[in-house]
Order: structure tokens, then C-alpha cells, then sequence
């Protein structure tokens, strides 16, 4: 039975991350070697904020969450349903959320990650926090000595400039855009020794410093080929991280455990990452995958909510574990704001209180969606508490689409304007289809009943991404995260006027108010003048409604009971405590 709702307590006073005694990391701790000033971090070192109070809450209805206590053997093979094909495991140009996370977690570390409990940056292939210059403008970074390349070769500093230099590259430009576009106002990339490099910026920002650690992996910089634009596009198969690409095709990828690897020396990296084998298995249809999980051809379900609901209606099922959390994401309808009739603010109002949330929720979501106003959500420090989702208000939206033009003209029961009906595509991905059927079907109907015709386009992950960015759409539908700590960082690539060549500004929204709002919220370290600027955007989005915000819509998994170690963390399940067993 799913369990009580209990939420996580916010967390807003800061945590001490590298205390004398060492970084702990699910019971397991770094060496911490490096002199402490008194504030539990490295002298000259970056402080860490704290979270920013997401009201991320999880609800699991399985075992406890206990700590490892002793060594476990890596072993065993499991399988975890990926819902969409792998458009790309390379770093450089990989656009997808799911595709970056395979990278990221299993084939090619990056320089921080956050600590699954404490919401907090921690050292992952850097060896601390980076020292940050008094003025800002410096970074200095140190690469753990331990970390190698599959062939042996230390991973260096050169690496990082090297991978600096492609994402400048004047052919890669089109493959690395949004790579690029995520670092901020990073100048410069220069190696001080093999395991040191600094980082220049072109103007101080506070939180560049996390925006290059989250997102920049190094590329071997040894023996690359003379065709760059090849290798912005060839998989990454093996990298410094703990597993290897053993097969890669249409139907998934199975990778395969390095050992020796060199985390497994560090406490850092202890009893992580135990499985011999690891398959992501693509299976787009989500009554296919629950039966697959019933015969054991899939350990891991992450889909649709109705199916898990209906798995669990009658009590859990034997020899199953299962949880549904709420992280901090939400799904959206965003319109091309600079095609007609989307540049018109009147008709994204109007498609706004055309969308029956209640019935959504009800007759596609299970009744366990949450309604969303905007980027932030109830509980987060930002969000402008007195905004609620727009009402469903069909006789409203129809006076404003009449106030833009639209009517009936011709008697063919369509809206039209200066002669041309209201006709327009939603595009989605073959993967978005886990979280849209249903809901854009509930959509269409509604929008055909005050006159408007919305046609469903499904593509590919790849194709469809390259076709947002160059505005090739009439409106499309997703789910976006929002980084839990770090908000700031995810609204300026969402909604700056600078991203929308190269960004994730698909909408191609600019409004003058807001891009100066975004820039505060980006830099400025002072938190209440902080949380005004957000809640402040807050109401700009909500007004102009360059997307219709929907939900947030639950993560919901399902595993065979032979797969142990998962724990359902504030950011959803880690695949590196995922084991066998005993």
C-alpha cells in the first residue's frame, strides 16, 4: 500500500561539508587530507550554499533505508527500463536529460555531484571544492590524483583544457551549444600543473563555479582525431567513470563494470557502483514494460503513473518493491513565441484556461499530479505564494482569443484570422509519450471545442531537440527539472533572451523586465533580495505565459526484490546503490 505522505524538512541553514574528520558520503568518507580554517572547508575554499527549501518530498513503500556496513561483492546483472532510444552518449553534444544521466553516472565523471541527502555539492572527480579568487573571477581546481582513463592514463588537467578548447571549436559550434551555454562566463581554461587547472571568467558570478562543476566532464585529450565535428557525435564508450559500454544499439545499452576502477580505493566511492553489469533496456510502451518486469526481463520500471497505480491498486505486489516521489520538475506546454499566433500574450493566456488541470489529474495522473503556477513550487523559498494555476475558463479564453482577432468567420466551426484557421502542431517526443498520453489528448479535445485544431506530432528525442532549438515548431510538450539548490541557474538557461540561439530558451521568449531579473537572480548573494527577483519572475512567467505550466507530476519506480541497495534519496534513486541481493 502506498504509505503516508511525509515531507522532508527544508534544509536552509548551510551543512558543513568537508569537516576534519572527512566528507561522508552514505557512511563512507573522503580522506579529507587539506588544512580546515575552522568552517569546515579547505582554506580559500567555496562555501557551499544550502537548499533552497524545494518542498521535494518521497514516499516509498518498501524497506528502510539502511547504510552499508561492510564490503560488497560486485556482482550480478540487472536490467532498468529506459522509455526512449539513446539519441547520443557522448557529453559534448548529448541534449537528453536521461542520455547525460547514463554519462554522468556510469562512463565519465564530472568535477561535483550533489550529496544525495544533503542536497549539497560534494567533490567527485575533483579532489575538493574549488578556491575561489577574492574577486570571483578565479577558480582554482584540483582533479583527484587517483583518476584514470580505461587505458591507465591519468585524467589531467590538459583534459580540461582540451575539452575547453572543443567546446569553442568553431565547427562544433552547432553539437556543444547548450554544453557551452551551461558554464556561464567561463573565459578561459588554463592547466597550472597535470592535476590543477584555473578558470577564468569574463565577469564575477557566484554560482559559475557550481554551474562548470555539475556540467563539465573531461574529454582524453590524447590522440584526438583530426574530424572534431566525428567526435562530438561518436558514443563515449569507456571514460574515467566505473563502467564501460560493452553494446550499444536501438534497443539500449549494456555497460560493464571496470575493475579494477580507481574509486574503488577511495572511501569516497565505497560499496558504490556493485553491479557486474548494468542494461539499459529501451522499452517506449509502458503495458509492455510492466509485463516485462512480471517475467523478470526488467529489474527497474521508471513510468507511468497509471500503470503503477494499477500494479499496486489491490496492495503491493509479491516480490516486488515500489515508490513514488515528487522531485523538483515539472511538466509544460511551451508555445514558439515568435511564430503566430503564440507571439500574441492574449493566446497563450487563452490556451492557458483551455487546459482542464482537475480532470487531467483525475483521469490521467491518478489524482496524485500537483498543479504548478510556474518554475517554482509550494514550498520552495522563491515562488510567489499568492499565484495559483490559471482556471480552466473556456468562455474567458474564448473573449480573449476574440480580443486577439479569432472568430468564426467562415462557418466551418474552426476560429480563424485574416483567412487562416487555428491550426497548429504539438510536438512531443517518443519518450514524452510515458507522461503526455492522455493529458495532450484531454488538451485537444478541449481546444476542439471552442473552435481550435491541435494536431500531435511524435519524434524522435534528437530530432525534435535540434528542431526546438532552431525554432522549427509551433509549440511542444515536456518535462523539465529545476535544480533543487540552485534554481537560478536552470531559469537563466530557460528564459534569458541570450539563450535563445544555442540555449534552452526554445520558447524564443525575451521580455525586457525579465532578463535583468534573471541576471540578479544569478548573481546576487544577497538572499532576500534574492527571493523578491524570484518571485518577481514568478509573475512575469505567470502573466506572459510563454509555456502553461501543468504539473508535477510524481517519479514513479518498481523493482524486482533481487535488486538491493535502492533508496529512494530527496533527488529520486541513484543507480550506484543499486546491488544483488543477498
Amino acid at each position: 500500500m502506498i504509505s503516508p505522505r511525509t515531507s522532508l524538512p527544508r534544509r536552509l541553514v548551510a551543512v558543513v561539508l568537508l569537516a576534519v574528520a572527512g566528507f561522508q558520503l552514505g557512511g563512507c568518507g573522503d580522506e579529507g587530507k587539506a588544512r580546515s580554517d575552522g568552517s569546515g572547508r579547505r582554506t580559500g575554499e567555496a562555501a557551499a550554499p544550502a537548499a533552497s527549501g524545494a518542498g521535494i518530498e518521497r514516499i516509498h513503500d518498501g524497506e528502510a533505508i539502511v547504510e552499508l556496513d561492510r564490503e560488497r561483492p560486485i556482482a550480478g546483472r540487472m536490467v532498468y527500463r529506459y522509455s526512449f532510444p539513446i539519441s547520443s552518449l557522448n557529453g559534448l553534444s548529448a541534449s537528453g536529460r536521461g542520455d547525460r544521466q547514463i554519462i554522468r553516472y556510469h562512463l565519465n565523471l564530472p568535477l561535483l555531484e550533489y550529496h544525495p541527502e544533503e542536497l549539497q555539492p560534494m567533490p567527485w572527480l575533483a579532489a575538493s571544492l574549488p578556491a575561489i579568487s577574492a574577486d570571483g573571477l578565479e577558480q582554482t581546481w584540483e582533479i583527484r590524483p587517483e583518476a584514470t582513463w580505461a587505458d591507465g592514463s591519468p585524467v589531467s588537467a590538459a583534459d580540461f583544457v582540451a575539452t575547453w578548447r572543443l567546446l569553442n571549436e568553431p565547427s562544433l559550434r552547432n553539437a556543444t551549444a547548450i554544453l557551452r551555454a551551461s558554464l556561464g562566463p567561463v573565459a578561459t581554461i588554463e592547466a597550472l600543473d597535470p592535476h590543477r587547472f584555473k578558470v577564468r571568467l569574463n565577469e564575477s558570478e557566484p554560482m559559475a563555479a557550481y554551474a562548470l562543476g555539475f556540467n563539465l566532464a573531461p574529454v582524453k585529450s590524447a590522440d584526438l582525431p583530426d574530424d572534431l565535428v566525428a567526435l562530438a557525435r561518436m558514443p563515449v564508450l569507456e571514460g574515467c567513470g566505473p563502467y564501460r559500454v560493452e553494446r550499444l544499439d536501438e534497443q539500449g545499452c549494456r555497460l560493464v563494470r571496470r575493475q579494477p576502477w580507481w574509486g574503488d580505493a577511495l572511501p569516497s566511492f565505497a560499496n558504490r557502483w556493485r553491479l557486474a553489469e548494468f542494461e539499459y533496456k529501451v522499452v517506449p510502451d509502458s503495458v509492455q514494460a510492466v509485463e516485462q518486469l512480471r517475467k523478470g526481463l526488467i529489474d527497474f520500471y521508471v513510468g507511468d503513473v497509471r500503470e503503477y497505480l494499477s500494479l499496486f491498486a489491490k496492495g503491493r505486489e509479491k516480490g516486488f518493491g515500489s515508490a513514488h516521489y515528487y522531485l523538483s520538475q515539472f511538466s509544460y506546454l511551451g508555445f514558439n513565441c515568435r511564430k503566430e499566433p503564440f507571439d500574441d500574450v492574449r493566446v497563450r493566456q487563452a490556451l492557458a484556461q483551455l487546459v482542464p488541470r482537475e480532470r487531467i489529474n483525475e483521469q490521467v495522473i491518478g489524482g496524485i499530479g500537483r498543479a504548478v503556477s510556474g518554475p517554482f513550487f509550494k514550498g520552495s523559498i522563491y515562488e510567489d505564494p499568492s499565484l495559483e494555476p490559471w482556471d480552466y475558463r473556456p468562455a474567458r479564453a474564448k473573449a480573449l482569443l476574440e480580443e486577439a482577432g479569432f472568430a468564426d468567420h467562415d462557418g466551418d466551426g474552426l476560429l480563424d484570422r485574416n483567412g487562416r484557421a487555428f491550426r497548429f502542431t504539438l510536438t512531443r517526443t517518443v519518450g514524452g509519450r510515458a507522461f503526455s498520453d492522455g493529458l495532450v489528448d484531454r488538451i485537444k479535445e478541449s481546444l476542439a471545442q471552442v473552435g481550435l485544431d491541435m494536431n500531435i506530432e511524435d519524434l524522435d528525442a534528437e530530432t525534435a531537440y535540434g528542431r526546438y532549438g532552431r525554432g522549427e515548431f509551433d509549440a511542444y510538450v515536456e518535462v523539465w527539472p529545476v535544480d533543487p539548490v540552485f534554481p537560478q541557474l536552470d531559469l537563466f538557461d530557460l528564459y534569458h533572451s541570450s539563450q535563445i540561439a544555442g540555449g534552452y530558451n526554445w520558447q524564443k521568449f525575451a521580455d525586457p523586465e525579465l532578463d535583468p531579473l534573471l541576471l540578479f537572480f544569478r548573481r546576487s548573494q544577497n538572499e532576500v533580495k534574492r527571493i523578491e527577483a524570484g518571485r518577481k519572475i514568478h509573475r512575469i512567467l505567470h502573466e506572459q505565459q510563454p509555456m502553461i505550466f501543468l504539473f508535477n507530476n510524481p517519479s514513479c519506480v518498481v523493482w524486482n526484490e533481487r535488486i538491493a541497495g535502492v533508496q529512494i534519496h530527496p533527488l529520486g534513486v541513484r543507480q550506484w546503490d543499486f546491488r544483488i541481493a543477498d
